[in-house]
């Protein structure tokens, strides 16, 4: 199999026969074997299924592994009462607003969140006095962002027609698309000609903890690699500013940067 994002081949490093103990189950089971690639030169990981489900992202994803609005409000409380350094989102906060002073954004500026799910990040950017604008494909995460004040629409970013953002994000999204690299290249006509995007992937380094890491549970796509995350950023012709990888409180194994022209 060849790697989407260099010339390596990529070999089979997992398969599933069905999912693993305690994982939420997204694929009905006619879409096993699920086999996980991973490229032999930059080990980038990808997903591959026997035959692939109807969208995840319109309705399912949240109902299979929320419910209801009421039950992702309780997990957007569980998750916003945590103390600072057990909080992987109040450590993100602390970080991308250091990036983003370093880049000269002294002020809280425009930030689109793309793909915000429970929301727990750009609600706290909107604390910090961003102006604050988010998109899913779910409209059970829309109607839960709006609860929480956020403006939010139920649309595609590529049809997303609203501009001059300083700041968009894409936070644990990219391994959920098939084509990150579109995704990210369908943002720039709504970033100010200074603007800065913000990625936070799955690190694949996690590999080396087994096959039933989260980082490898069903839905995501693609496990990035740092090599991985420079290859794409480079192919859209971008700078890197800030790259860094690290183990979250939770325990995930993350990548983050920030990226602009």
């Amino acid at each position: 199999m060849q790697c989407c994002f260099c010339p390596g081949v990529a070999y089979e490093l997992f398969t599933y026969a069905k999912p693993v103990k305690g994982e939420i189950p997204l694929y009905p089971i006619e879409s096993y074997p699920r086999k996980i690639y991973m490229c032999k030169t930059c080990n980038h990981c990808q997903e591959v299924l026997q035959s692939e489900p109807v969208d995840l992202y319109a309705g399912i994803y949240s109902h299979t592994t929320y419910g209801s609005i009421e039950e992702i409000h309780k997990k957007y409380l569980q998750i916003r009462n945590l103390p600072s350094n057990l909080s992987d989102n109040a450590l993100r906060v602390i970080n991308l607003t250091k990036w983003c002073k370093n880049k000269g954004i002294t002020e809280p500026g425009r930030l689109l969140d793309v793909g915000s799910g429970l929301a727990v990040f750009p609600k706290q950017m909107q604390e910090l006095g961003w102006e604050v604008s988010t998109i899913d494909l779910d409209s059970s995460f829309v109607e839960h962002a709006k609860a929480l004040g956020l403006k939010s629409e139920l649309i595609e970013l590529e049809r997303y027609n609203i501009d001059a953002f300083d700041l968009i994000s894409f936070n644990k999204v990219l391994e959920h698309v098939k084509r990150p690299v579109d995704l990210i290249k369908s943002s720039f006509r709504l970033l100010k000609p200074k603007g800065l995007i913000y990625l936070e992937v799955p690190d694949s380094y996690s590999h080396n903890w087994g096959k039933e890491r989260e980082e490898f549970l069903s839905g995501h796509i693609h496990i990035f690699s740092k090599d991985s995350v420079l290859s794409m950023i480079r192919s859209l012709q971008m700078t890197i500013f800030n790259i860094e990888t690290l183990v979250e409180p939770s325990g995930k194994f993350t990548i983050r940067v920030l990226c602009g022209f």
